[in-house]
């Protein structure tokens, strides 16, 4: 481990706890490997505005650190505040899709440049109350300038636009994201489907049991650690990344050694180089403390 230079975390499921908590011990260990000269990367399938505060809270402002959100999609780098954010999907595979989840009463959440496009059937009735819940309270906020935390550590800028999907028409914009989602029974009943119809266009990626993340083909956190490599001059040989889900895999693939977590996907496993300890064992923490105080 004397190489790595750099380390990358995935956020849910990895840095975080299964109750959204950043631990002392890992924010602590994560401060202390900066201080030595270590960078450090945030890479998420949440957009950079939702990861802001978290790096921050690491204190990545201050030591120059950088995100990698939307899987891939969007960049910042905090020593020259460059934003980059790149690829959309094509407009007729949206709508497809949003079509395919429509007949099959899966939800969907689109995340285009404006905001958010939301989707939920019926059948998801407690998902739409706390969605109605949500929205109102969004509303009432879109005065303020700072980002607000909207449920379990999900970060919303005020400035976002939150509608609700009703037609496909609505998809005639720049689509940068698509999640899509149902209760895990349901969702596993619909999964070979989608895949058959949608995996060779677009890039599908399992997050959680019942949630598909959907990028643009070709988009994935690894182009973002290579946009990354170039800004620090800095060979991926030389990166260490943590992750936990399926959207973690080609970024644990492209670097020097790469970590699943043990709550981490059979898929992720087999990719990684090494398994460390749980997001609720402190893994990161674990293994961070090894390297920085070899």
């Amino acid at each position: 481990m004397n190489r790595v230079k750099v380390i990358v975390s995935d956020i849910d499921g990895t840095l975080l706890n299964d109750d959204k908590d950043l631990t002392e011990v890992t924010k602590d260990t994560l401060i202390q490997a900066q201080e030595k000269g270590y960078k450090l990367i945030l890479a998420s399938g949440r957009n950079v505005s939702m990861v802001m505060p978290l790096a921050k809270e690491l204190r990545m402002d201050e030591f120059k650190g950088l995100i990698i959100g939307s899987n891939g999609q969007q960049r910042f780098d905090f020593s020259d505040e460059e934003f980059v954010e790149e690829g959309v999907l094509d407009s007729n595979i949206a709508k497809e899709i949003f079509n395919f989840a429509k007949r099959n009463h899966l939800q969907v959440l689109v995340e285009h440049k404006g905001g958010f496009l939301i989707h939920t059937p019926w059948i998801l009735l407690p998902v739409k109350i706390i969605l109605l819940y949500l929205k109102t309270r969004h509303m009432l906020k879109r005065k303020e300038t700072e980002p607000y935390q909207i449920l379990s550590g999900f970060m919303m800028e005020p400035s976002m636009k939150v509608k609700s999907l009703h037609f496909a028409k609505q998809l005639d914009i720049e689509v940068t994201k698509m999640g899509i989602s149902q209760f895990k029974l349901l969702f596993n009943a619909k999964e070979k489907r989608l895949k058959e119809l949608f995996g060779s266009r677009v890039n599908l990626s399992k997050v959680t049991s019942f949630w598909y993340d959907v990028m643009p083909s070709g988009m994935n956190k690894a182009v973002g650690l290579e946009w990354a490599s170039k800004k620090l001059d800095i060979p991926l040989s030389d990166f260490m990344a943590f992750g936990d889900a399926h959207n973690d895999i080609e970024m644990i693939e492209a670097v020097g050694l790469g970590y699943a977590m043990a709550n981490a996907m059979e898929e992720v496993k087999q990719s990684a180089d090494y398994i460390c300890a749980s997001n609720n064992d402190n893994g990161i923490a674990s293994v961070i403390s090894a390297l920085i105080n070899h």
